[in-house]
């Protein structure tokens, strides 16, 4: 595949991975430890995992991939930082 779309790919494991985290942080309840203690560390799991494989699929193919599906998850949660932070993106929660 072409670096263009590793790219692409990124932004979108990027995204998934910030919709999770919000996911994650709406569950929590403290009267409920345990729960958001295993909400928290599936959460983890299933983040890590979709990360580590699209980068390691995009580095199978070369380094130029990995690289750019690296930048494309970063630039993913950047954006995503920034639209939350300027209330143009909601997930649920309120402010």
């Amino acid at each position: 595949m072409n670096a263009v779309v590793w790219l692409l790919i990124g932004v979108v494991a990027g995204l998934v991975n910030v919709y999770l985290i919000s996911q994650t942080v709406a569950k929590l309840r403290p009267d409920a430890r345990y729960r958001a203690m295993s909400a928290t560390f599936g959460g983890v799991l299933v983040r890590f995992g979709i990360s580590a494989a699209v980068l390691s699929l995009a580095l199978r193919q070369n380094a130029v991939s990995g690289v750019c599906a690296f930048v494309g998850l970063w630039v993913a949660r950047w954006i995503t930082i920034y639209l939350v932070n300027t209330n143009r993106l909601t997930w649920g929660w309120s402010r």
